[in-house]
């Protein structure tokens, strides 16, 4: 498993020429470089999250579960930043088949 960031780098560094990796890099920014790397740590986390969620819990509850996590997270959280482009009957609708769905993993 340690392996596999190098084995990741060594398909990249086989596939893409080294002139075009280094101008991808730098018409991206600093800045934007630095987002990949956070959300790539962040998918990882996710990841090694959801593994512990099924060794404790189970296949079945601990999928369940995790899966209602990211629904309602996923669903929520950009309709809580983004109000301002939501109107009441979007939000409305949003917020009932997020209730529905929770309702739905609760059975």
């Amino acid at each position: 498993m340690a392996a596999a960031p190098v084995l990741n780098a060594a398909l990249v560094a086989a596939c893409v020429p080294p002139s075009t990796l280094r101008a991808s890099y730098e018409s991206g920014g600093a800045g934007a470089v630095a987002l990949v790397c956070v959300f790539a740590l962040l998918w990882g986390l996710g990841g090694v999250g959801f593994g512990r969620a099924v060794l404790l819990l189970g296949v079945a509850t601990g999928t369940s579960l995790v899966m209602g996590l990211v629904l309602t997270l996923g669903t929520s959280l950009p309709a809580v930043t983004e109000a301002g482009r939501l109107g009441a009957g979007e939000a409305a609708a949003t917020a009932a088949g997020v209730v529905c769905s929770l309702a739905g993993f609760a059975l």
